[in-house]
C-alpha cells in the first residue's frame, strides 16, 4: 500500500479513475481551489503520472478559460496514446462532454467538447476501432441517458 500527494498539492484533489500501461499508472479527477479569494471554488482536472511502483513521475492540471473541468474516466488507445473523459460546467449552465487524446507524457494532441451533455460524461471501449461516449443528457425537463 502506498499513497502520494501531488507535490505543490494545498488544494483537494479527487481522483475519479485510473488505468495502468505501460509499467505507467495514470489517474485523472478533479483539483478544486478557489482562483480568487472570497470568490468561488474553481474545478480544473488533474492527471497524475506514477511508477507501477507508486513513485511521482508528473502531475498536470488542465484549465479551460470559463469553464470548470471534471474529469471522470481515462482510457488506453492505439499508439501509447489516451482518452480523458468528463465535463465542461460554466456559469451559463451550458454543460458539454470534453474529450481530449494525450499522449504518455501527458500532452494534450487534441480536445473537443459535445453539447447537450449534462453531467457525468465517461468513456469505454467497445472494441479495437470504436468507443463510446456516455454521460446524462438535459433538455429542461428530463435527464436520459446517452450512449
Amino acid at each position: 500500500m502506498w499513497r502520494v500527494r501531488a507535490p505543490d498539492s494545498t488544494q483537494f484533489d479527487s481522483p475519479t479513475s485510473i488505468v495502468f500501461t505501460n509499467n505507467k499508472i495514470y489517474i485523472v479527477g478533479i483539483r478544486n481551489y478557489i482562483d480568487i479569494p472570497g470568490e468561488f471554488y474553481v474545478f480544473d482536472g488533474l492527471l497524475m503520472i506514477l511508477n507501477e511502483d507508486g513513485s511521482f513521475v508528473d502531475f498536470k492540471t488542465i484549465h479551460i478559460e470559463e469553464s470548470d473541468l471534471v474529469l471522470y474516466s481515462i482510457l488506453q488507445v492505439e499508439n501509447d496514446n489516451l482518452f480523458i473523459c468528463g465535463n465542461l460546467v460554466n456559469n451559463s449552465a451550458n454543460n458539454t462532454a470534453y474529450l481530449a487524446k494525450i499522449n504518455m507524457s501527458g500532452d494534450i494532441l487534441w480536445d473537443t467538447s459535445y453539447s447537450g451533455f449534462y453531467a457525468t460524461c465517461a468513456i469505454s471501449k467497445f472494441d479495437e476501432d470504436h468507443i463510446i461516449l456516455s454521460g446524462i443528457q438535459w433538455d429542461g425537463l428530463h435527464q436520459n441517458f446517452l450512449e
